[in-house]
């Protein structure tokens, strides 16, 4: 009866590791890359955009790996900070040529975290994606995400 209750505890230590584990390995793997801004990683897994404000369409680039073509697919994450913000999606083939995008309404944020998502279907060619959250005119903004998703539905 020992040995079996040294087993599952000796289990249920594992499972909880590899559990956290995996979780911190999945919110590592999302890398964002500014356009016309800077990014910065937080501590929290949070990252930090702060626009320069010369021109519209500043903000951060997510690139999903994996896409599969055809079908719904949904781009979301939290988001607070100044500013107002659209987020766009914009499809391309294998060889990099421009299919379509997919724009969002205006968002405005605050000092509170809200959740925005843009949901798109993607074409049967789609081999690569680009989701970008851009401000709208040309602002300086600053603006915390985190919890960047990218679904198939």
């Amino acid at each position: 009866m020992k040995n079996i209750r040294k087993l599952l505890l000796g289990l249920f230590i594992f499972m909880l590791v590899m559990g956290n584990s995996a979780l911190a390995g999945e919110e590592t793997e999302v890398k964002l890359f500014g356009v016309g801004s800077t990014v910065v990683k937080l501590e929290d897994m949070s990252h930090a955009i702060k626009t320069g404000g010369k021109k519209p369409n500043e903000g951060f680039v997510y690139s999903p790996v994996g896409i599969k073509p055809n079908g719904k697919a949904n781009f979301s994450m939290m988001i607070k900070g100044k500013g107002t913000i659209i987020l766009k999606i914009e499809e391309t083939d294998a060889r990099g040529t421009f299919i379509k995008e997919t724009i969002s309404k205006p968002v405005t944020l605050s000092d509170k975290w809200q959740t925005v998502e843009l949901l798109s279907h993607l074409s049967s060619n789609t081999a690569q994606v680009d989701a970008l959250v851009l401000t709208t005119t040309k602002q300086q903004s600053d603006f915390l995400v985190k919890r960047i998703n990218w679904t198939k539905k």
